[in-house]
């Protein structure tokens, strides 16, 4: 679905304006960086853990994404400060974190929580580098370069692991 997002997103904007995409050029590659960890990592830490893991526990530590963004925001923009209100939070939130993996008095990390906390750095670097990009190119094509290029490596990794991409093709139509 993220690389027909991508090509709906993408060709949309190539209509309206065609100079959108011209700076894309020279910056196709911090692009597919961005999709890959926005995209492909992140999807594919968070499905499976999903498999691993409960869906509400994993809803939980997807926030830790914001609060990682909030330490590493003000490493790469210099308008983005740390402050003491930030600060709180973080200690909150990562406060949080530890009280939800101390079920039972006992403090446990399982695969499932790593490969989570793993999607939440991979939306906090794709973010970062998104920010970044989003300087030079316009958001609405980097996005659905993004989502083309995640879409098409996801399917065609699911095809490598026996999964059939054109089974959703009759329901789409249907839309």
């Amino acid at each position: 679905m993220c690389g027909i997002a991508g090509e709906v997103s993408f060709g949309n904007s190539v209509i309206k304006n065609k100079d959108s995409f011209k700076p894309l050029k020279s910056n196709i590659f911090m692009v597919l960086i961005s999709g890959t960890f926005a995209i492909i990592l992140h999807y594919a830490c968070t499905y499976i853990a999903l498999s691993m893991e409960g869906g509400s526990k994993t809803a939980i530590l997807k926030q830790l994404g914001a609060v990682l963004y909030i330490c590493f925001a003000p490493l790469f923009f210099k308008d983005d400060k740390f402050t003491f209100k930030k600060g709180l939070g973080l200690l909150l939130g990562i406060g949080g974190i530890f009280a939800i993996n101390a079920g039972g008095g006992e403090f446990t990390f399982k695969v499932g929580d790593l490969l989570i906390i793993g999607a939440s750095f991979c939306t906090v670097f794709a973010n970062i580098t998104a920010k970044k990009v989003f300087e030079k190119v316009e958001p609405i094509v980097s996005t659905g370069i993004s989502q083309i290029f995640g879409g098409l490596v996801l399917a065609i990794i699911g095809t490598f692991f026996g999964g059939n991409p054109t089974m959703f093709l009759p329901n789409l139509t249907a839309l």
